[in-house]
Protein backbone atom coordinates (compact mmCIF):
# COMPACT_ATOMS: atom_id res chain seq x y z
CA UNK A 1 0.00 0.00 0.00
CA UNK A 2 0.97 3.64 -0.82
CA UNK A 3 2.79 4.58 2.13
CA UNK A 4 1.10 8.36 1.89
CA UNK A 5 -2.16 6.79 2.97
CA UNK A 6 -1.17 4.52 5.76
CA UNK A 7 -2.08 7.68 7.64
CA UNK A 8 -5.27 8.13 6.90
CA UNK A 9 -5.98 4.55 7.08
CA UNK A 10 -4.99 4.78 11.00
CA UNK A 11 -6.92 7.65 11.61
CA UNK A 12 -9.91 7.73 9.31
CA UNK A 13 -13.25 8.07 10.69
CA UNK A 14 -16.85 8.43 9.79
CA UNK A 15 -17.95 11.82 8.47
CA UNK A 16 -17.94 13.73 12.20
CA UNK A 17 -16.54 17.25 13.36
CA UNK A 18 -13.26 17.91 13.77
CA UNK A 19 -13.14 17.30 18.08
CA UNK A 20 -14.00 13.46 17.60
CA UNK A 21 -10.45 12.77 16.22
CA UNK A 22 -9.28 12.62 19.98
CA UNK A 23 -6.71 9.66 19.01
CA UNK A 24 -5.55 12.17 16.47
CA UNK A 25 -5.21 14.97 19.18
CA UNK A 26 -3.48 13.00 21.61
CA UNK A 27 -0.71 12.46 19.60
CA UNK A 28 0.15 16.00 20.22
CA UNK A 29 1.21 18.76 22.59
CA UNK A 30 -0.48 21.75 22.69
CA UNK A 31 0.65 23.96 25.72
CA UNK A 32 -0.64 27.73 25.82
CA UNK A 33 2.31 29.05 24.81
CA UNK A 34 4.38 32.59 25.40
CA UNK A 35 4.36 34.31 21.70
CA UNK A 36 6.83 37.05 21.19
CA UNK A 37 4.61 40.36 19.36
CA UNK A 38 4.17 40.89 15.80
CA UNK A 39 6.11 44.37 15.73
CA UNK A 40 9.25 45.67 13.92
CA UNK A 41 11.70 46.37 15.12
CA UNK A 42 11.59 42.77 16.93
CA UNK A 43 13.90 44.32 19.18
CA UNK A 44 12.05 46.91 20.51
CA UNK A 45 9.61 44.32 21.56
CA UNK A 46 12.04 41.93 23.10
CA UNK A 47 11.08 40.15 26.26
CA UNK A 48 6.98 41.34 25.75
CA UNK A 49 4.88 37.89 25.14
CA UNK A 50 1.60 37.16 25.17
CA UNK A 51 -0.11 33.61 25.19
CA UNK A 52 -4.08 32.29 25.12
CA UNK A 53 -5.92 30.16 27.08
CA UNK A 54 -8.81 28.50 27.14
CA UNK A 55 -11.48 28.34 30.22
CA UNK A 56 -13.89 26.81 28.95
CA UNK A 57 -16.08 26.20 25.98
CA UNK A 58 -17.14 30.09 25.73
CA UNK A 59 -14.06 31.96 27.63
CA UNK A 60 -10.65 32.49 27.32
CA UNK A 61 -7.70 34.60 28.73
CA UNK A 62 -5.93 37.01 26.94
CA UNK A 63 -2.32 37.13 28.76
CA UNK A 64 0.19 39.87 28.17
CA UNK A 65 3.98 39.64 29.78
CA UNK A 66 5.90 42.67 30.28
CA UNK A 67 9.76 42.12 32.16
CA UNK A 68 10.67 45.76 30.91
CA UNK A 69 10.60 48.93 33.08
CA UNK A 70 7.81 50.92 30.53
CA UNK A 71 4.25 50.28 30.72
CA UNK A 72 3.06 48.49 27.10
CA UNK A 73 -0.40 48.58 25.25
CA UNK A 74 -2.13 46.30 22.77
CA UNK A 75 -5.53 46.01 21.18
CA UNK A 76 -6.51 43.02 19.94
CA UNK A 77 -9.06 40.70 18.74
CA UNK A 78 -9.52 36.69 17.55
CA UNK A 79 -11.72 37.19 14.30
CA UNK A 80 -12.70 33.91 14.36
CA UNK A 81 -13.84 33.56 17.67
CA UNK A 82 -15.85 36.07 18.79
CA UNK A 83 -18.41 37.82 16.84
CA UNK A 84 -18.12 39.86 13.95
CA UNK A 85 -19.50 42.82 15.93
CA UNK A 86 -17.60 42.34 19.26
CA UNK A 87 -15.39 45.28 19.71
CA UNK A 88 -11.45 44.91 19.95
CA UNK A 89 -10.06 44.34 23.30
CA UNK A 90 -7.28 46.73 25.00
CA UNK A 91 -4.93 45.62 27.10
CA UNK A 92 -2.55 47.11 29.54
CA UNK A 93 0.72 45.29 31.18
CA UNK A 94 2.45 47.97 33.36
CA UNK A 95 6.44 47.55 33.42
CA UNK A 96 7.41 44.43 34.89
CA UNK A 97 3.95 43.44 35.45
CA UNK A 98 1.37 40.43 33.61
CA UNK A 99 -1.66 42.06 32.45
CA UNK A 100 -5.09 39.27 31.42
CA UNK A 101 -8.22 39.91 30.26
CA UNK A 102 -11.30 37.56 29.67
CA UNK A 103 -12.73 37.28 26.45
CA UNK A 104 -16.02 35.69 25.15
CA UNK A 105 -15.80 33.45 22.30
CA UNK A 106 -17.81 31.03 20.21
CA UNK A 107 -16.30 28.56 20.89
CA UNK A 108 -12.96 27.92 22.57
CA UNK A 109 -11.23 24.99 21.04
CA UNK A 110 -7.47 24.22 21.13
CA UNK A 111 -6.94 25.81 17.96
CA UNK A 112 -7.83 29.55 19.80
CA UNK A 113 -4.76 29.26 22.11
CA UNK A 114 -2.60 28.69 18.79
CA UNK A 115 -2.38 32.30 16.87
CA UNK A 116 -6.28 33.34 17.13
CA UNK A 117 -5.44 36.72 18.43
CA UNK A 118 -4.72 39.65 15.48
CA UNK A 119 -2.95 42.69 16.78
CA UNK A 120 -4.27 46.46 15.59
CA UNK A 121 -2.16 48.26 18.20
CA UNK A 122 0.94 47.48 20.18
CA UNK A 123 2.82 50.92 21.88
CA UNK A 124 5.74 50.90 24.23
CA UNK A 125 5.58 53.44 26.40
CA UNK A 126 3.49 55.19 24.48
CA UNK A 127 5.33 54.89 21.36
CA UNK A 128 3.31 52.71 18.38
CA UNK A 129 4.97 50.16 17.02
CA UNK A 130 4.88 49.20 13.60
CA UNK A 131 2.80 45.95 13.07
CA UNK A 132 4.01 43.12 11.03
CA UNK A 133 2.55 43.04 7.85
CA UNK A 134 0.66 39.79 6.78
CA UNK A 135 2.45 38.83 3.12
CA UNK A 136 -0.57 36.53 2.14
CA UNK A 137 -4.38 36.33 3.13
CA UNK A 138 -6.84 33.60 4.00
CA UNK A 139 -9.96 33.90 2.11
CA UNK A 140 -12.80 35.07 4.71
CA UNK A 141 -13.73 32.49 6.96
CA UNK A 142 -14.66 31.45 10.93
CA UNK A 143 -12.95 28.30 11.17
CA UNK A 144 -9.51 28.83 10.10
CA UNK A 145 -6.86 26.30 11.71
CA UNK A 146 -3.04 25.42 11.90
CA UNK A 147 -2.18 22.62 10.38
CA UNK A 148 -2.03 19.10 12.53
CA UNK A 149 1.35 16.82 12.69
CA UNK A 150 1.60 13.43 14.57
CA UNK A 151 5.04 13.86 15.61
CA UNK A 152 7.04 16.91 16.59
CA UNK A 153 10.30 18.14 15.45
CA UNK A 154 12.53 20.79 16.46
CA UNK A 155 13.32 22.06 12.97
CA UNK A 156 9.42 22.47 12.17
CA UNK A 157 6.54 24.76 13.55
CA UNK A 158 3.45 23.75 12.22
CA UNK A 159 0.84 26.85 13.68
CA UNK A 160 2.35 28.93 11.01
CA UNK A 161 0.61 26.70 8.22
CA UNK A 162 -2.65 27.42 8.22
CA UNK A 163 -5.87 26.55 6.40
CA UNK A 164 -9.57 26.44 5.41
CA UNK A 165 -11.47 24.25 4.01
CA UNK A 166 -14.73 24.44 2.07
CA UNK A 167 -16.83 22.09 0.32
CA UNK A 168 -16.99 22.87 -3.68
CA UNK A 169 -19.12 19.93 -4.03
CA UNK A 170 -20.47 16.65 -2.80
CA UNK A 171 -16.73 15.39 -3.72
CA UNK A 172 -14.45 17.63 -3.92
CA UNK A 173 -12.89 20.02 -0.93
CA UNK A 174 -11.02 23.36 -1.93
CA UNK A 175 -8.62 23.71 0.53
CA UNK A 176 -6.92 27.13 0.76
CA UNK A 177 -3.42 27.28 2.82
CA UNK A 178 -1.62 30.49 4.10
CA UNK A 179 2.43 30.29 4.75
CA UNK A 180 2.83 32.50 7.12
CA UNK A 181 6.54 31.56 7.75
CA UNK A 182 9.69 33.30 5.69
CA UNK A 183 10.59 29.58 4.67
CA UNK A 184 9.22 27.70 2.04
CA UNK A 185 7.15 24.46 3.07
CA UNK A 186 6.93 21.39 1.64
CA UNK A 187 4.83 18.62 2.46
CA UNK A 188 2.65 15.65 2.16
CA UNK A 189 -1.04 16.02 3.34
CA UNK A 190 -4.41 14.40 3.99
CA UNK A 191 -7.94 15.74 4.79
CA UNK A 192 -8.78 13.04 7.69
CA UNK A 193 -12.10 11.55 7.73
CA UNK A 194 -13.09 13.37 4.59
CA UNK A 195 -11.20 11.95 1.54
CA UNK A 196 -11.87 8.31 0.23
CA UNK A 197 -8.50 5.95 1.18
CA UNK A 198 -7.57 5.80 -2.39
CA UNK A 199 -7.55 9.42 -3.02
CA UNK A 200 -4.47 10.82 -4.43
CA UNK A 201 -3.12 14.68 -3.33
CA UNK A 202 -0.80 17.03 -5.33
CA UNK A 203 2.52 17.14 -2.58
CA UNK A 204 2.58 21.04 -0.94
CA UNK A 205 4.96 23.81 -2.30
CA UNK A 206 4.25 26.54 -0.09
CA UNK A 207 5.79 29.82 -0.75
CA UNK A 208 6.68 31.62 2.16
CA UNK A 209 3.88 34.60 2.88
CA UNK A 210 1.63 33.60 0.56
CA UNK A 211 -1.78 31.23 0.13
CA UNK A 212 -2.04 28.52 -2.11
CA UNK A 213 -5.21 26.83 -2.99
CA UNK A 214 -5.68 23.47 -4.15
CA UNK A 215 -9.19 21.00 -4.79
CA UNK A 216 -9.18 17.35 -3.56
CA UNK A 217 -10.93 14.45 -4.46
CA UNK A 218 -13.58 14.63 -1.27
CA UNK A 219 -16.22 11.89 0.18
CA UNK A 220 -19.74 12.95 1.00
CA UNK A 221 -18.41 16.15 1.53
CA UNK A 222 -20.65 19.07 3.24
CA UNK A 223 -20.53 21.89 5.19
CA UNK A 224 -18.98 20.09 8.21
CA UNK A 225 -15.51 19.82 6.44
CA UNK A 226 -14.87 23.57 7.51
CA UNK A 227 -14.09 21.92 11.09
CA UNK A 228 -11.66 19.24 9.20
CA UNK A 229 -8.56 18.50 10.42
CA UNK A 230 -5.84 18.61 7.60
CA UNK A 231 -2.70 16.45 8.28
CA UNK A 232 0.69 16.65 7.17
CA UNK A 233 3.85 14.43 7.20
CA UNK A 234 7.25 14.11 5.21
CA UNK A 235 7.44 17.79 5.24
CA UNK A 236 10.69 19.75 4.15
CA UNK A 237 11.38 23.57 5.19
CA UNK A 238 13.11 25.06 2.62
CA UNK A 239 14.29 23.19 0.10
CA UNK A 240 12.43 20.15 -0.81
CA UNK A 241 15.67 18.07 -0.63
CA UNK A 242 17.20 16.14 2.00
CA UNK A 243 15.87 14.39 5.19
CA UNK A 244 11.86 14.68 5.46
CA UNK A 245 10.51 14.82 8.61
CA UNK A 246 7.05 12.69 10.19
CA UNK A 247 8.24 10.58 7.48
CA UNK A 248 6.00 7.89 8.26
CA UNK A 249 2.28 7.27 10.11
CA UNK A 250 4.92 5.36 13.20
CA UNK A 251 6.74 8.74 13.53
CA UNK A 252 5.06 9.91 16.90
CA UNK A 253 8.01 11.44 18.28
CA UNK A 254 7.35 13.91 21.01
CA UNK A 255 9.21 16.43 22.85
CA UNK A 256 10.23 15.58 26.60
CA UNK A 257 7.15 16.48 28.77
CA UNK A 258 7.44 20.16 30.17
CA UNK A 259 7.66 20.01 33.92
CA UNK A 260 5.88 22.90 35.89
CA UNK A 261 7.81 25.86 35.91
CA UNK A 262 9.40 26.30 32.89
CA UNK A 263 8.06 27.82 29.65
CA UNK A 264 9.07 28.22 26.00
CA UNK A 265 11.68 30.80 24.82
CA UNK A 266 10.57 33.08 22.57
CA UNK A 267 12.58 33.00 18.77
CA UNK A 268 13.84 36.74 17.87
CA UNK A 269 13.19 35.35 14.49
CA UNK A 270 9.54 34.46 15.12
CA UNK A 271 8.41 33.73 11.40
CA UNK A 272 10.37 30.97 10.78
CA UNK A 273 9.09 27.64 9.79
CA UNK A 274 12.40 25.70 10.06
CA UNK A 275 11.97 26.13 14.41
CA UNK A 276 9.78 25.06 16.77
CA UNK A 277 10.13 27.46 19.60
CA UNK A 278 8.59 25.00 22.10
CA UNK A 279 12.30 23.32 21.81
CA UNK A 280 13.57 25.05 24.18
CA UNK A 281 12.40 26.27 27.84
CA UNK A 282 13.67 28.03 30.47
CA UNK A 283 13.06 28.61 34.41
CA UNK A 284 14.75 31.37 36.84
CA UNK A 285 16.36 29.09 40.04
CA UNK A 286 18.44 30.87 42.80
CA UNK A 287 19.33 33.90 40.60
CA UNK A 288 20.24 32.04 37.08
CA UNK A 289 18.59 31.09 34.02
CA UNK A 290 18.16 27.02 33.47
CA UNK A 291 17.60 26.68 29.78
CA UNK A 292 16.93 22.69 29.05
CA UNK A 293 16.48 21.36 24.93
CA UNK A 294 13.61 19.25 25.40
CA UNK A 295 14.18 17.45 21.97
CA UNK A 296 16.07 14.78 20.73
CA UNK A 297 18.27 16.83 18.13
CA UNK A 298 21.75 19.02 19.38
CA UNK A 299 20.16 22.88 19.47
CA UNK A 300 22.29 26.20 20.21
CA UNK A 301 21.00 29.58 20.21
CA UNK A 302 22.49 33.37 20.78
CA UNK A 303 20.65 34.26 24.23
CA UNK A 304 19.50 37.12 25.11
CA UNK A 305 18.23 38.02 28.49
CA UNK A 306 16.63 41.47 29.39
CA UNK A 307 18.65 43.08 26.53
CA UNK A 308 21.56 41.81 27.55
CA UNK A 309 24.48 40.81 25.06
CA UNK A 310 24.12 37.55 23.45
CA UNK A 311 25.00 34.91 25.24
CA UNK A 312 25.83 31.22 22.87
CA UNK A 313 24.57 28.22 24.38
CA UNK A 314 24.87 24.34 22.35
CA UNK A 315 22.75 21.90 23.85
CA UNK A 316 22.81 18.16 23.13
CA UNK A 317 19.80 16.01 22.93
CA UNK A 318 17.37 16.49 26.10
CA UNK A 319 20.36 18.35 27.97
CA UNK A 320 20.10 21.71 30.38
CA UNK A 321 22.27 24.44 30.71
CA UNK A 322 22.68 26.95 33.51
CA UNK A 323 23.49 30.87 32.65
CA UNK A 324 24.90 32.16 35.94
CA UNK A 325 22.63 35.99 37.10
CA UNK A 326 21.64 38.34 38.16
CA UNK A 327 18.42 37.21 36.23
CA UNK A 328 15.47 38.74 37.38
CA UNK A 329 12.60 36.30 38.11
CA UNK A 330 9.78 38.05 35.31
CA UNK A 331 12.34 38.65 32.76
CA UNK A 332 12.41 35.70 29.58
CA UNK A 333 14.85 35.15 27.65
CA UNK A 334 14.74 35.83 23.93
CA UNK A 335 16.63 33.11 21.32
CA UNK A 336 18.33 34.22 18.68
CA UNK A 337 20.91 32.69 15.42
CA UNK A 338 19.91 29.38 16.47
CA UNK A 339 21.40 25.93 15.54
CA UNK A 340 19.48 22.59 14.74
CA UNK A 341 22.19 19.86 14.70
CA UNK A 342 24.76 22.78 13.94
CA UNK A 343 23.01 24.41 10.86
CA UNK A 344 21.61 27.77 11.38
CA UNK A 345 18.11 28.11 10.62
CA UNK A 346 17.69 30.62 8.30
CA UNK A 347 15.57 32.24 5.67
CA UNK A 348 16.95 31.79 1.89
CA UNK A 349 16.13 34.59 -0.27
CA UNK A 350 13.20 33.73 -2.37
CA UNK A 351 12.17 36.42 -5.00
CA UNK A 352 8.00 36.28 -5.16
CA UNK A 353 6.64 37.50 -8.52
CA UNK A 354 2.94 38.97 -7.79
CA UNK A 355 0.33 37.49 -10.36
CA UNK A 356 -0.91 39.84 -13.43
CA UNK A 357 -3.86 41.40 -13.17
CA UNK A 358 -6.86 39.17 -14.08
CA UNK A 359 -4.88 35.95 -13.75
CA UNK A 360 -6.28 33.07 -14.53
CA UNK A 361 -5.17 29.17 -13.81
CA UNK A 362 -3.74 27.03 -15.84
CA UNK A 363 -5.67 23.84 -17.22
CA UNK A 364 -3.30 19.89 -16.96
CA UNK A 365 -3.89 18.41 -19.98
CA UNK A 366 -4.71 15.61 -19.17
CA UNK A 367 -5.31 15.93 -15.53
CA UNK A 368 -2.88 14.68 -13.20
CA UNK A 369 -3.93 14.14 -9.25
CA UNK A 370 -0.28 15.12 -8.08
CA UNK A 371 -0.16 18.31 -9.83
CA UNK A 372 -1.71 21.38 -8.85
CA UNK A 373 -3.02 23.06 -11.73
CA UNK A 374 -3.63 26.42 -9.23
CA UNK A 375 -0.26 26.81 -8.58
CA UNK A 376 0.26 28.46 -12.13
CA UNK A 377 -1.68 31.60 -13.21
CA UNK A 378 -1.09 33.06 -15.88
CA UNK A 379 -2.09 36.38 -18.21
CA UNK A 380 -2.84 36.91 -22.31
CA UNK A 381 -2.86 40.08 -24.62
CA UNK A 382 -3.10 40.54 -28.03
CA UNK A 383 0.77 41.48 -29.67
CA UNK A 384 -0.36 42.22 -32.87
CA UNK A 385 -2.07 40.56 -35.73
CA UNK A 386 -1.18 36.69 -35.29
CA UNK A 387 0.66 37.08 -31.60
CA UNK A 388 -0.17 37.04 -27.68
CA UNK A 389 2.03 38.43 -25.53
CA UNK A 390 1.56 35.50 -22.31
CA UNK A 391 3.11 36.03 -18.26
CA UNK A 392 2.86 33.05 -16.76
CA UNK A 393 3.82 32.74 -12.91
CA UNK A 394 4.99 30.12 -10.76
CA UNK A 395 3.13 30.11 -7.40
CA UNK A 396 4.58 27.15 -5.71
CA UNK A 397 7.82 26.62 -4.37
CA UNK A 398 9.75 24.21 -6.44
CA UNK A 399 10.61 24.46 -10.00
CA UNK A 400 8.56 23.84 -12.98
CA UNK A 401 9.07 22.52 -16.32
CA UNK A 402 6.47 21.73 -18.61
CA UNK A 403 4.86 22.08 -21.98
CA UNK A 404 2.27 24.59 -22.64
CA UNK A 405 0.41 26.11 -25.54
CA UNK A 406 -3.36 27.42 -26.14
CA UNK A 407 -5.40 25.13 -27.33
CA UNK A 408 -7.86 27.67 -29.19
CA UNK A 409 -5.64 29.63 -30.86
CA UNK A 410 -2.55 27.14 -31.88
CA UNK A 411 -2.84 24.33 -33.57
CA UNK A 412 -1.94 20.92 -31.42
CA UNK A 413 1.72 20.71 -33.02
CA UNK A 414 2.70 23.95 -32.20
CA UNK A 415 6.36 24.20 -30.81
CA UNK A 416 6.39 27.01 -27.97
CA UNK A 417 9.49 26.45 -25.81
CA UNK A 418 9.35 24.31 -23.42
CA UNK A 419 8.82 26.40 -20.16
CA UNK A 420 11.29 26.39 -17.30
CA UNK A 421 10.15 28.50 -14.03
CA UNK A 422 11.69 28.57 -11.22
CA UNK A 423 10.05 28.65 -7.61
CA UNK A 424 7.63 31.64 -7.52
CA UNK A 425 8.91 33.16 -10.48
CA UNK A 426 7.33 34.65 -13.79
CA UNK A 427 8.14 34.50 -17.66
CA UNK A 428 6.70 36.59 -20.39
CA UNK A 429 6.56 35.35 -24.31
CA UNK A 430 5.44 36.57 -27.80
CA UNK A 431 3.67 33.04 -29.29
CA UNK A 432 2.56 32.84 -32.76
CA UNK A 433 -1.76 32.27 -33.34
CA UNK A 434 -3.66 30.76 -36.02
CA UNK A 435 -5.53 34.08 -35.43
CA UNK A 436 -6.95 36.60 -32.47
CA UNK A 437 -10.08 37.61 -31.29
CA UNK A 438 -11.77 39.67 -28.17
CA UNK A 439 -11.83 36.58 -25.88
CA UNK A 440 -8.12 36.25 -26.13
CA UNK A 441 -8.10 37.07 -22.55
CA UNK A 442 -9.95 34.68 -21.52
CA UNK A 443 -8.36 31.56 -23.84
CA UNK A 444 -7.18 28.53 -21.82
CA UNK A 445 -3.61 27.91 -21.77
CA UNK A 446 -2.67 24.07 -21.02
CA UNK A 447 0.12 22.60 -19.34
CA UNK A 448 1.24 19.20 -19.82
CA UNK A 449 4.43 16.54 -19.49
CA UNK A 450 4.81 19.07 -16.22
CA UNK A 451 7.94 17.80 -14.06
CA UNK A 452 8.33 19.70 -10.40
CA UNK A 453 12.09 19.96 -9.03
CA UNK A 454 14.85 18.95 -11.65
CA UNK A 455 13.15 18.73 -15.17
CA UNK A 456 14.39 14.63 -14.95
CA UNK A 457 12.38 11.73 -13.68
CA UNK A 458 8.83 11.33 -12.71
CA UNK A 459 6.35 12.71 -15.50
CA UNK A 460 3.01 14.47 -14.55
CA UNK A 461 0.29 15.60 -16.86
CA UNK A 462 1.09 13.12 -19.81
CA UNK A 463 -0.92 10.44 -21.16
CA UNK A 464 0.84 7.61 -19.52
CA UNK A 465 0.82 9.34 -16.22
CA UNK A 466 -2.56 9.73 -15.89
CA UNK A 467 -3.26 6.16 -17.17
CA UNK A 468 -1.10 4.45 -13.96
CA UNK A 469 -2.79 6.94 -11.19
Amino acid sequence: MNPRFLLLLLLVAPCVPLGAYAGFDDVLIIEPSWTALPSEPLAAAAGITYRVTALDAGRVIVELRNPGGVPVAARLRLPAYQPADAPDVDLRAEAGATAAVEIAVRRADRDCTENAVRFSRIAIDGKELALRPAAGQLPPSERAFAVRTAWESPAFRPELIAYTAVAADAGTIDLHLLNRSAQAVHAEFAVLGWQPADAVNPRLHLLPGSTTEVLVRGEAVDARVTAATLAVWAVRVGADAGPELGSGPADHRRFAPIDAGWSPIAGAQDGLAGFNPRTLVQRVAGGALEIRNRSSMAVGADIRIAGGPPRRIDLAAEATTRLPGPVAGGAPAIADRVRLAGEPVVAEPLSIAPPPANALAVVASPADPLFNPLTVVYAIARQGDGQARVTIVNRAAIDLHCAWRIPAYQEPAAANPRLHLPAGASVTAVVALHHTDARLPLAQLAVSEVRLGADAGALLCAPSAAASR
